[in-house]
């Protein structure tokens, strides 16, 4: 890590796997900024892009109760035993600016990461925790394409803030 991260140090007596994000110069020669991410039990960080003002977002899959979000975030619990992430940290990942799980009642991961010409954040990835079962609590929209309980996967958006989820539905089918 470099001086001034997010965070330095790693959770090594507590998990097996954690986030880190590292930011190289264009030529790859220079590291500038580096920092683990996450919580005390397992983080992955699977898909990363930049925001219009020069932020990073990340998506993944955390085990961590503790993992850090935001108080004003979409979600701030941990809803399963897995649930998907969406995180954003300024040009020098120092600091936190914006951070929400997403997710259900059973296991979520997020995929892919994309921003569109407003800066809303897209995300998509898997889920276990359907919609429409007794228990099963996946957030879908009102006006989702697919709120069936048959669906496997997910796309949603949400504002930069990761506060709001302006959109969300399932995708798939009853197979993997």
């Amino acid at each position: 890590t470099t001086d001034g991260a997010y965070r330095t140090n790693y959770y090594e007596n507590h998990n097996l796997y954690d986030g880190f994000l590292s930011k190289l110069s264009p030529t790859l020669g220079t590291l500038s900024a580096s920092t683990f991410f996450g919580g005390v039990n397992d983080d992955f960080i699977n898909a990363v892009a930049l925001d219009p003002y020069g932020g990073v977002i990340v998506v993944g899959q955390t085990d961590s109760g503790d993992f850090p979000v935001n108080w004003g975030s979409f979600d701030r619990f941990l809803d399963g035993p897995s649930d998907a992430f969406l995180a954003r940290l300024d040009t020098s990942l120092a600091t936190l600016l914006a951070s929400t799980y997403l997710g259900g009642s059973n296991t979520e991961t997020a995929t892919a990461l994309a921003l569109d010409q407003w800066a809303y954040v897209f995300v998509a990835g898997t889920t276990e925790s359907l919609h429409g079962g007794l228990g099963e609590n996946f957030p879908v929209s009102a006006a989702a394409y697919n709120s069936a309980y048959t669906a496997d996967g997910f796309i949603c958006s949400f504002d930069l803030g990761l506060s709001s989820l302006r959109a969300s539905t399932l995708v798939g089918g009853a197979s993997n």
